[in-house]
């Protein structure tokens, strides 16, 4: 997971390939002049502290629902533990459970809007009962 930090908001960019719950990369993209400081991520009651980090979001998503925005904060302090920014923003999670051969798609929702489409061309030509 990559979270830029612009402008006291959170953007969360979109994972090109799944990742497990249990072992969730954690990066970040920096203001200018901020990349010295120390991130501290909140979600819910959590905190996960430091840049290039793994970390088990499992417990923390267990009981979000897919589509619900989950709203975090990250606060950048100095070495003394003072806070010198804050962002905030959402977070937006889906939970898939995928079964079968492997290579498991990374590209699953674009993946069923194309089969989504497909059908309703075929139900436009009349080849679908």
């Amino acid at each position: 997971m990559i979270i830029k930090l612009k402008n006291k908001e959170i953007t969360i960019k979109k994972n090109a390939v799944p990742e497990p719950l249990h072992k969730v990369r954690l990066q970040y993209e920096y203001e200018l002049n901020t990349n010295h400081l120390t991130p501290i991520l909140f979600i819910r009651d959590q905190q996960f502290v430091g840049d290039h980090i793994k970390i088990d979001m499992d417990p923390t998503l267990s009981c979000v629902i897919s589509g619900t925005d989950l709203p975090i904060t990250v606060e950048l302090v100095d070495t003394k533990g003072i806070v010198i920014k804050a962002y905030t923003g959402l977070l937006t999670s889906s939970r898939y459970c995928l079964f079968g051969e492997r290579p498991l798609r990374p590209d699953f929702e674009d993946y069923i809007a194309t089969l989504e489409k497909r059908i309703e061309e075929l139900e436009n030509e009349g080849e679908v009962i």
